[in-house]
């Protein structure tokens, strides 16, 4: 509830711009800076953009739609900082909604995008707000920002044909945002979120039937907490880089991983991952903690685990097609662990006959590799 407290307050301090003009906007308007505007009427624009909006200033579109005439025009232009613009749609334009500069700081609510050449909205700057802003089927991507600080909240990208989101920079948060049915057009696009930078957030989002990964986080200290991945052809989550939090994340039928964590220090708690046409985990890299977490009914190994010295306790895996816990690597803790069900072995360590520097302690499993008695206990 904080968070849509502190959004509508910052909204509400920024709508003291001057009474609201609500005479008709016409196309090719420059409108502001300073001002406040609402549409009457529906726009059917041939000029290129169909409006400019100079920051700091306010359009409404009252439930009002602009359209291009042609998909090679733009439809909003913004220019400066602190614009503020939605309640309405923009369709049948190049970028539906395009930052020129990169001042930052706009605030874009109840605005859809939809059947649009390029991408649906492209921001750059810093501190954007985007609330129950839509994007759905444009050509490019529903959402490109580049910028840091930048906040989604309920959001949704739909059957657009690069990325649902495409992000580059720090500290980004996304709640309650949706990816889904993304089709993409090959070449690495389709991803439901596909998000570059350092100590990015996501909380209570979902990317579902995607053509790609549905979770694509590239960078250190981010943080996915009760995300939703069903349904991609690809990885479900794919986090890599140094001091990641994956914590009560749940991913299922997707086509490859259900989750990847690669990297060192990261953090793999209480996730859920079933179903999928592949591992249920694979981690890599050094000193994870892997704790907590269910993996069953997937088609390879339930956890897929190398490098060094990581935790992995108090996870199970059950039934999974191809192993249920299978750690290679060295100077790992694996401890309290139950694999039941799992075929061909429950637990298997890849060093063999002494299981290396690992250490395996307190585990509950039917059959392992090396059998027993051996180092896995």
């Amino acid at each position: 509830m904080r968070r849509c407290v502190t959004f509508f307050a910052a909204l509400g301090a920024s709508l003291a711009l001057g009474a609201t003009t609500r005479a008709q906007v016409a196309c090719g308007d420059v409108l502001g800076p300073g001002g406040s505007f609402e549409l009457t009427a529906n726009l059917a624009c041939a000029v290129d953009p169909a409006l400019t909006l100079v920051g700091p200033v306010r359009l409404d579109l009252a439930g009002f739609q602009i359209a291009c005439t042609a998909n090679t025009l733009d439809g909003i232009l913004l220019q400066g900082g602190r614009v503020i613009l939605g309640g309405g749609g923009v369709t049948g334009c190049a970028d539906a909604v395009r930052a020129v500069t990169n001042e930052g700081g706009h605030r874009l609510t109840d605005l859809a995008t939809s059947s649009n050449a390029s991408n649906g909205i492209e921001l750059a700057g810093d501190r954007n707000r985007l609330l129950r802003c839509t994007a759905d089927r444009n050509q490019e991507s529903g959402f490109l920002l580049v910028g840091d600080r930048n906040q989604l909240v309920d959001t949704s990208a739909t059957g657009n044909g690069g990325q649902g989101y495409e992000v580059v920079g720090d500290r980004n948060r996304f709640t309650g945002s949706v990816a889904a049915a993304n089709p993409g057009g090959g070449g690495g696009t389709g991803r439901g979120f596909d998000v570059v930078g350092e100590g990015n957030q996501f909380r209570g989002s979902t990317a579902a039937y995607n053509a790609n990964w549905g979770f694509h986080v590239d960078g250190s200290a981010s943080r996915l907490i009760g995300n939703t991945s069903a349904g991609n052809a690809n990885w479900g989550f794919f986090v890599e880089g140094d001091g990641n939090l994956v914590s009560g994340n749940a991913s299922s039928g997707n086509t490859n991983w259900g989750v990847y964590v690669d990297g060192d220090d990261n953090r793999i708690s209480k996730n859920r991952s079933t179903g999928n046409d592949n591992y249920g985990f694979r981690v890599g890299g050094n000193r994870a903690k892997l704790t907590g977490n269910v993996s069953a009914g997937n088609t390879n190994r339930g956890f897929d685990v190398d490098g060094t010295g990581h935790l992995i306790s108090g996870n199970r895996a059950v039934a999974n097609l191809s192993g249920g816990l299978y750690v290679t690597g060295s100077d790992h803790t694996v401890r309290r662990n139950q694999a039941l069900g799992n075929t061909p072995s429950d637990l298997v360590d890849g060093n063999g006959v002494g299981c290396g520097t690992n250490v395996w302690s307190q585990n509950d499993f039917g059959i392992s590799d090396p059998p027993q008695p051996s180092c896995i206990e």
